[in-house]
């Protein structure tokens, strides 16, 4: 099998429906010999973030000396973006090999009849815990997917449950109020664990909180244990910020992820690896602060307001719910300067497509809606409808691509062309972008 055979399978033989239980990737676990149980784990969940504070994670920990995987989702433009050692992705072959020896299993997990087919998600967690084993790793930063309690990861026993934010998302699946969606996220959070969050609802506290206790695991909270003391941005994008970690002061850290919520990301980071640290043998705080200067600053997060184009400025971030837009929309106020702007516009049907819009929209100078190339995509024309009731000034082009070609051609130099709504339309964009360079 190569890897067009492997992507093919997936499409054809998984599911990409979502399904709120664990038993099928449990079973395909058991039948694998628990490759989850081969190496601790810190398990990231939240609403905005995680992606961003598991790639900082797991470049504090590789310079610490530790074999560490990371495992994040969706991916912008191939499925090998997802995994990855010391650094550096899966290869093409590697996925296809694993992928190879993973379907006989999926077969009789199937045959098991638990609820349905085994999903592309279960099957993608699963090569990822599979390979991670085989690949030998002392440690693995893992993304949840949606959620958390019956999230495919959360098979895996996480030496370290981190909760980045609560805020309103996946209503549909997670519940409509902060106590519940936190609930869910909570569910992550195993017997005797360390549980890192950098929410600061009070609601969502409380829950988290009782969760941590029923566990007889020890919380550390954003603002009491670990926050970000001062923020300096860097003239080239970033920041120099100097935070208080839970056992240890670290000044002028310079990290060069963009945005202001970066730098509370990176403080996460940091309190996630001294927690999954106690008693470790890399444990010494010298060792760790000269760690974190090397790591913090070569971190990038693809997707995540990276500038991809220049005549004209082209950037892609991925955020797809309000609060995410919302941040994006002070990042672009603050990490950028342009004379006009022009958002292209996509999003999933089952986002919350006002919200986005009213945090982004008012951004924009021209806008363009468009559609992934996704099953879950909202029509570009229903887009255009939303858009349209804050904004007139928006044109309507379904393919992603010639999207982004009709901003190209708004654009003078000066302008800057900003995609964003989904991670989807961002990878399309992405990969086109990258293919031509």
């Amino acid at each position: 099998m190569d890897y067009a055979a492997a992507v093919e399978y997936l499409a054809t033989e998984t599911s990409e429906g979502i399904k709120p239980d664990i038993s099928r990737i449990a079973y395909l676990c058991r039948l694998l010999d628990h490759p989850e149980r081969a190496y601790p784990v810190i398990h990231i969940t939240g609403t905005n973030g995680k992606t961003s504070t598991a790639r900082l994670t797991r470049g504090i920990l590789t310079e610490l000396g530790f074999k560490t995987a990371l495992y994040t989702s969706p991916h912008l433009v191939t499925y090998t973006e997802r995994y990855s050692v010391d650094g550096v992705d899966i290869t093409e072959e590697e996925f296809a090999a694993q992928c190879e020896s993973l379907i006989p299993l999926v077969a009789e997990t199937n045959r098991a009849d638990l609820g349905g087919k085994v999903t592309q998600f279960e099957f993608l967690t699963a090569l990822g815990f599979k390979w991670f084993a085989d690949q030998g790793v002392e440690a693995a930063v893992i993304e949840v997917g949606m959620g958390g309690r019956w999230d495919a990861t959360n098979v895996a026993r996480g030496d370290v449950a981190v909760i980045t934010n609560i805020e309103l998302e996946h209503t549909d699946r997670l519940g409509t109020t902060i106590e519940a969606i936190a609930g869910e996220k909570a569910g992550i959070i195993k017997t005797g664990a360390k549980v890192v969050t950098a929410a600061i609802q009070p609601e969502a506290l409380r829950i988290i909180g009782e969760q941590a206790k029923q566990a007889g695991a020890r919380l550390y909270e954003y603002g009491r244990d670990f926050e970000v003391l001062s923020r300096k941005r860097r003239p080239e994008g970033g920041y120099i910020i100097t935070a208080k970690g839970l056992h240890g002061t670290y000044v002028d850290l310079e990290i060069t992820l963009r945005g202001r919520h970066q730098a509370q990301n990176a403080s996460t980071a940091i309190a996630a690896v001294e927690a999954f640290l106690l008693g470790k043998r890399h444990a010494a705080t010298g060792r760790l602060e000269a760690a974190m200067r090397t790591a913090l600053p070569q971190t990038t997060s693809p997707g995540r307001l990276e500038v991809i184009g220049r005549e004209p400025r082209v950037v892609l971030d991925g955020a797809h719910n309000p609060a995410g837009a919302a941040r994006l929309a002070e990042a672009v106020g603050t990490e950028f300067e342009y004379d006009k702007l022009i958002l292209v516009l996509g999003v999933l049907a089952d986002k919350d497509a006002a919200g986005i819009t009213a945090a982004l929209v008012p951004l924009a100078d021209e806008i363009i809606a468009t559609a992934p190339d996704y099953y879950r995509a909202l029509p570009a024309d229903e887009l255009a409808k939303i858009v349209q009731q804050s904004n007139p000034r928006v044109e309507t082009e379904p393919d992603v691509i010639k999207a982004l070609e009709r901003a190209k051609q708004l654009a003078a130099v000066g302008d800057m062309v900003l995609v964003a709504g989904s991670l989807y339309v961002v990878g399309e964009v992405a990969s086109s972008l990258r293919s031509s360079q």
